[in-house]
């Protein structure tokens, strides 16, 4: 990779492991976990399968974080660096999760999103994972990051739509007192 600030580029972290554990709790799903163990065992109390799942909660992400890829992908438009107004490198955060992880990570949150193909990286299968609630700017050449590789610019214009109408959402628009 030439330059590591170019749209599409999909950079390695080599620190900051808090900020991605937190991102991990967010992009696991919880509730996926509850019913693959309900799955298991139908008859399961209510009470065992919390303790249950809140168990395999914990080693899924003890498992994960032994093996994933602390990553950022540059979502700053192309036309910034025609126009050269790029002043920070706009980026969102994600894992690449091992393929083995997939059927735990959330699908149905506006948040995240998986990109839907396998990617290979040094002999390892991973899925890439982002989450928008982890969009920043900053400066890469400030950061401690490696180039991995460039996603193609169909996904990118996926990345960046999807990433748009999280952030244009509406939310909550009024709290009345009564």
């Amino acid at each position: 990779m030439n330059n590591i600030t170019e749209s599409g580029n999909v950079l390695e972290f080599h620190e900051n492991d808090s900020v991605f554990k937190k991102l991990l709790f967010g992009i696991l799903s919880f509730f996926k976990i509850t019913n693959s163990i309900k799955d298991s065992d139908p008859d399961i109390s209510r009470d065992v399968l919390k303790k249950s799942a809140d168990k395999e909660f914990k080693k899924i992400r003890k498992e994960i974080e032994k093996v994933w890829r602390k990553v950022c992908v540059v979502v700053t438009p192309i036309c910034d660096f025609a126009q050269k107004k790029n002043i920070n490198d706009r980026v969102v955060k994600g894992l690449l999760i091992p393929k083995e992880y997939r059927d735990y990570i959330e699908d149905k949150s506006e948040a995240v999103l998986l990109i839907p193909f396998v990617i290979e990286l040094d002999g390892n299968e991973y899925y890439l994972a982002l989450d928008f609630r982890y969009f920043i700017t900053t400066d890469l050449t400030q950061e401690n990051v490696t180039g991995l590789f460039r996603i193609r610019q169909e996904m990118l214009a996926e990345v960046q739509s999807k990433l748009s109408r999280h952030i244009n959402r509406q939310g909550i628009l009024i709290i009345d007192e009564r």
